[in-house]
């Protein structure tokens, strides 16, 4: 559970990873919940990869495997519940679906950057635990991927065995 507040904006997040690959995040903005996000999540995605790949860095997870982590990656079986609580909030229309507020990003992504390096921290076996987890959807992501090519490069090349005039 991470919590703080910046220039008159409070921040709560409760995040989990879990065994599953999908993403489930949930953000409000003053209890008011944003299907389609908004800045706020644009801050807690860069500062969650941003600590990600300091700390796999930081314990060479990243040279063993030769792969590099993306945003997909560490969001790969993790739930959050973000919420935001400040004055004056600016959505894209009525409904509420996205909040626009451009001041949200940095300070959520501030927050979130200095206290999840934090608790990195103080919790070293889970942080390793967490690490590898996404270290291991980095590796399968590359592997699917070197196996695409490969089935694409090998159906190119039966292609050519085609007229040159169609």
């Amino acid at each position: 559970f991470i919590e703080g507040s910046k220039q008159n904006i409070r921040i709560e997040c409760s995040l989990k990873w879990n065994a599953g690959y999908s993403e489930d995040v949930y953000p409000y903005t003053n209890n008011i919940f944003q299907k389609d996000g908004g800045t706020h999540i644009l801050g807690f995605r860069s500062a969650l990869t941003r600590v990600i790949n300091k700390y796999a860095n930081e314990h060479n997870l990243l040279k063993k495997n030769k792969i590099s982590l993306s945003g997909d990656d560490t969001k790969e079986g993790l739930s959050c519940v973000l919420s935001i609580r400040m004055p004056d909030p600016k959505f894209s229309s009525q409904t509420k679906d996205k909040l626009v507020s451009s001041e949200v990003r940095f300070i959520v992504e501030s927050i979130i950057n200095e206290k999840l390096s934090t608790w990195f921290d103080q919790n070293p076996g889970i942080r390793k635990v967490i690490l590898l987890k996404i270290v291991q959807a980095a590796v399968a992501r590359d592997v699917a991927r070197k196996a695409r090519e490969g089935v694409r490069r090998k159906g190119s090349l039966e292609l050519s065995g085609l007229p040159g005039k169609l």
